[in-house]
């Protein structure tokens, strides 16, 4: 998983082990959005859709590959996987039609945000708007908390905190 801070981190394990990506990843052209409904996803629940036995490794993407790719091309729908995505969407359903809405309407990359329930989206075109594309979707957009047009705020190490 990523999260993007003062420059980009790589998470690994239960997102627990962070290395940083140099160099750290700018924001894309175009704009970027959270979405996030005002239920949540117990993060117990999430885990336990995932159906896997003690010691049982999760199947799919190699996260080393995807961390590359991402690197040299940038933000894609196709590099962007979230193994939660699906278990999280079971929990709250309106996660999966927010996800289709925001795609259908021109969001090039929608993937949610480590168990849920905050969606994020990126769109080429500066004018998108989330807000315009849930509009009238089978999803509340009145109940729901949107932030954006956004941008990846990048730090020396260690300046977070700093004035």
């Amino acid at each position: 998983s990523f999260f993007f801070s003062g420059g980009t981190a790589f998470c690994t394990g239960r997102g627990e082990v962070v290395t940083g990506i140099e160099p750290p990843l700018t924001t894309p052209e175009g704009s970027f959005w959270i979405v996030k409904p005002q239920e949540g996803c117990p993060t117990g629940k999430v885990y336990g859709n995932l159906g896997l036995k003690p010691g049982e490794e999760l199947p799919g993407e190699d996260p080393e590959k995807l961390r590359d790719a991402m690197v040299k091309d940038g933000i894609s729908q196709s590099v962007c996987v979230n193994d939660l995505e699906k278990p999280a969407q079971m929990v709250l359903p309106k996660l999966e039609r927010i996800k289709e809405a925001l795609r259908e309407s021109g969001f090039s990359t929608v993937l949610l945000s480590g168990s849920g329930a905050t969606t994020f989206a990126h769109s080429k075109d500066k004018s998108a708007d989330p807000r315009v594309a849930l509009k009238g979707k089978d999803v509340d957009i009145e109940d729901m908390y949107v932030a954006g047009p956004l941008s990846f705020v990048t730090r020396q190490e260690g300046s977070w905190y700093s004035k």
